[in-house]
């Protein structure tokens, strides 16, 4: 049993959401301080998922830990000058 206008809800669901998220990806850079090559992970993320199939899980937890490392990095570098 289909019900066409329950379809048609949906179609128009996915643009809505999809710029809810942009809006917010916005909101949110405009705001926070962050240097700009951290703005590489956003294109090579959408190539890992879109081109090579990688699932986000991995990219997420991937990405979770390099910065983790990087800051402890940097702060190290940072409290001997």
């Amino acid at each position: 049993m289909r019900v066409n206008f329950v379809e048609k809800a949906f179609c128009g669901v996915r643009p809505a959401v999809s710029a809810l998220i942009v809006f917010s990806v916005l909101n949110i850079g405009r705001t926070s301080h962050i240097k700009y090559h951290w703005y590489f992970i956003v294109p090579i993320t959408f190539m890992l998922i879109s081109f090579y199939k990688i699932d986000p899980t991995i990219i997420i937890i991937s990405v979770a830990i390099i910065s983790i490392l990087y800051t402890r990095i940097r702060g190290d570098q940072n409290e001997n000058n």
